[in-house]
């Protein structure tokens, strides 16, 4: 049964390396010569006739099995399906016809996806039918599997580059050479520009004035700036304290203003824009507009002290607008006043110099990296463990330095600029050290001997033979073959460390490393694959469960309805028969209550939904107290409303479930199972499901507390009744809001998930 299965699937194998993408999809249809065109039109018309023929032979093969290995004949049906669900044949034809036409790029597309719905079924014959329970302990399976690939990947990389390090050790250390060089040139350089900046005649005193006004604007903007967006997203309560903060600012823009308009009245400064051209007259302004700003703030912190942040957002705008006008101003009358061009040049250079720093810092990186080797004191604070980071820390500082040096200098500001010089040759002059440091470290790792490691890889080697053994028991693992091509890879490796043999060690070493990610990868993709599948069983059966309870309700809310109506002149008392017949009813309820139970707990098993395990557990409680109240022999009106109640919120779970279902026939053409490439679990029922689910279950606690104040009202709910059953809508209320908060939450995490991860992942 099983060779016959998978003859099968090593047949649709065929098919599917037939169908492999268009390797010249990529070109230029325009560049193409037509006979290649027609070539390829052909092949992908072969390609399609031996697969209706494949497919055609499969039905044969299945009706011959059909009695003595029903099973497998089964199996082979079901991929036949699923072939035909996915209108593969047609996606062929489709191919053929972007090709016949020039469309390489579409051709491409179209084919990937023939190739996508190819795997699907290639894995359906692969496996054969699985249930769900057998389904979700393989995944189990195959996710420890994973696990296992990453810690062996984990091991095999730093012995890469310990060997790597050993078969390159005079080219790290000549780089390493090359990088003190460099940094010396540096240390030179930053000298030569302190000395040069030195010698920069001093500014005027109005001029220095003006320089320092305008640092002060630069930190009123950014402050200002600050305060208009904590006051768009600062809770309500918090936003008198961002008033007061506010209040402040205004403050000090005053008083800003003050000192703009005393340097606006100096008469040395009027005559020395005056010779350049100038006026007074700019600046003067700016003393106006800056103190408009303050105005402004105060009338935003008066709003913000009421909790009114709309009413502080058109004034806080209006004060960031007459703040930058005061920056406008000074800036126009420093570039009237300032001798640029010696300070300008010296800008320019320091500016470059900070970047060449830069690329310094950036190679410092990279050389630690590939080395493995950890620099020696952390210089920037971090703890990685390759040390790379730490290495290049203080030449990033220095490049920052140089940067605001060449921006102090851009400004004529002379003496800040000799500040951050200095810091910036500090930080150079710790880095010489560290360099140093490096390229020693490197050569002693290099210069380990190979003995410990030929032991180290032997051991690895022997992990990855026996889960390489292990997945190939399993069926078929997807990535089973590429371990064990690995676990070969690192036993040569080791056999060559032990003949201190560090090139050849590392050539095997990087095969080895990439067969277990191409097994990764493999078994990573077949997983997603299965996920989805097994949510779609899921799905499925979650639907099946709730719509056998759905049935069983509509037909007990329709009895309770037609015992309650048999009351003879509207007396409460019930006869014999109908008494028996509401203890058997509330026996339902109670019975329904335990199947829901068991559907919820599926939910709760797999962990991934928020709101319907919990609207499940409302239902449960809902058919608990319908069974207490019709074993009291309470059918009337209340407890048919709840009835009622249970079944819109069945309904409604069982509407959002068969629309996902259709949702991921559509996205998978019909081939069963989602589409993939999310990366990660996907949530069983989407977010937006849930969403739509909980403000179901708001209307439901708005209509059943009408319902509850109407039977209050209308005494036909007791006092104590009715007090007992506002609790229970007040504790509902309480777990949507619960619900909402940590739909929320996960909503939130996913898209910080989604987030592009920096460089060094795996």
């Amino acid at each position: 049964m099983e060779r016959t299965r998978l003859l099968m699937a090593g047949c649709f194998a065929a098919a599917l390396a037939a169908a492999s993408p268009i390797g010249s999809a990529q070109e230029d249809a325009a560049t193409r010569p037509a006979v290649k065109h027609a070539e390829d039109v052909a092949q992908q018309q072969f390609t399609k006739r031996q697969f209706e023929k494949l497919t055609t032979k499969m039905i044969d093969v299945a009706d011959l099995l059909e009695k003595a290995e029903p099973q497998t004949a089964s199996v082979i049906r079901q991929a036949v399906g699923q072939a035909q669900r996915a209108f593969i044949a047609e996606d062929m034809d489709k191919v053929a016809e972007y090709l016949s036409k020039g469309l390489a790029s579409a051709a491409a597309s179209a084919e990937a996806e023939v190739v996508a719905e190819l795997k699907k079924v290639l894995q359906t014959l692969r496996h054969g039918i699985l249930d769900l329970d057998e389904r979700l302990e393989r995944l189990k399976r195959w996710k420890k599997f994973l696990g296992k690939l990453d810690g062996l990947l984990a091991k095999q990389r730093p012995l890469e580059r310990q060997s790597n390090l050993a078969s390159k050790r005079g080219e790290f250390g000549r780089r390493a050479d090359g990088l003190m060089k460099q940094l010396a040139d540096i240390v030179a350089e930053q000298k030569e520009l302190k000395r040069q900046t030195g010698e920069l005649p001093q500014p005027p005193d109005g001029m220095r004035k003006l320089l320092e006004l305008r640092k002060e604007v630069g930190r009123l903007i950014a402050t200002q700036t600050t305060l208009g967006s904590a006051a768009k997203t600062a809770p309500i309560d918090k936003l008198p304290v961002t008033g007061q903060l506010q209040k402040n600012l205004a403050g000090s823009t005053g008083q800003f203003a003050g000192r703009l308009a005393d340097v606006a009245k100096d008469p040395k400064l009027a005559a020395a824009l005056g010779a350049k051209g100038g006026s007074a007259k700019g600046l003067a302004g700016g003393a106006q507009s800056a103190k408009q700003a303050a105005g402004e703030m105060r009338k935003a912190a008066k709003a913000l002290g009421r909790s009114n942040s709309v009413d502080a957002a058109d004034p806080q705008g209006q004060a960031l607008t007459d703040l930058k006008r005061a920056a406008k101003a000074i800036d126009d009358a420093l570039a009237k006043m300032q001798p640029a061009r010696k300070a300008g040049d010296l800008a320019n250079k320091q500016g470059d110099l900070s970047k060449k720093t830069g690329e310094l810092a950036r190679a410092s990186e990279e050389l630690a990296r590939q080395a493995g080797v950890p620099s020696e004191a952390g210089s920037s604070g971090s703890s990685g463990s390759s040390g790379s980071k730490q290495q290049s820390g203080n030449l990033d500082r220095a490049a920052d330095h140089m940067k605001k040096a060449a921006g102090e200098l851009g400004e004529q500001d002379r003496d800040d600029a000799l500040k951050e010089q200095q810091k910036a040759l500090d930080q150079l002059e710790a880095d010489k050290y560290r360099i140093a440091q490096l390229k020693r470290r490197m050569m002693e790792k290099a210069g380990e001997p190979m003995k410990k490691q030929a032991s180290e890889q032997s051991e690895l080697a022997d992990q990855t033979d026996k889960l390489g053994k292990k997945m190939d028991a399993e069926k078929d693992t997807p990535g089973s073959k590429s371990v064990a091509s690995a676990g070969k890879s690192m036993g040569s490796a080791s056999k060559q460390l032990g003949k201190s043999q560090a090139g050849g060690a590392n050539a095997d070493q990087k095969k080895a490393i990439d067969e277990l990610e191409k097994a990764r990868e493999e078994l990573a993709e077949a997983i997603e694959q299965e996920q989805e599948i097994a949510q779609a069983e899921q799905l499925a059966k979650i639907d099946q469960m709730l719509q056998k309870i759905l049935d069983r309700q509509v037909v007990i809310t329709a009895a309770t309805k037609e015992v309650y109506g048999k009351r003879k002149d509207k007396d409460p008392r019930y006869a014999r028969g109908e008494k028996i017949k509401l203890t058997e009813l509330a026996g339902g309820e109670g019975g329904l209550a335990e199947e829901s139970k068991k559907v919820r707990d599926m939910l709760v098993k797999e962990g991934n939904t928020v709101v319907f395990p919990e609207i499940l557990k409302e239902v449960r409680g809902d058919l608990q107290d319908v069974q207490k109240l019709l074993s009291a022999q309470d059918a009337g009106e209340f407890t048919q409303g709840v009835q009622e109640e249970i079944e819109r919120s069945l309904q409604e779970m069982i509407d959002a479930i068969r629309k996902e279902l259709a949702e991921r026939r559509r996205k998978s053409g019909g081939g069963g199972g989602g589409g993939g490439g999310g990366g990660g679990k996907q949530p069983l029922v989407p977010p937006i499901a849930e969403w739509k689910m909980i403000r179901t279950l708001q209307l439901g606690i708005n209509r059943r507390t009408r319902r509850l104040n109407q039977q209050a009202t209308g005494k036909k709910l007791s006092a104590e009744n009715a007090e007992g059953e506002h609790k229970k809508l007040g504790r509902r209320q309480e777990a949507v809001q619960k619900m909402a908060e940590k739909l929320n939450e996960k909503s939130a995490q996913a898209r910080r998930r989604m987030r592009p991860r920096g460089p060094g992942g795996m």
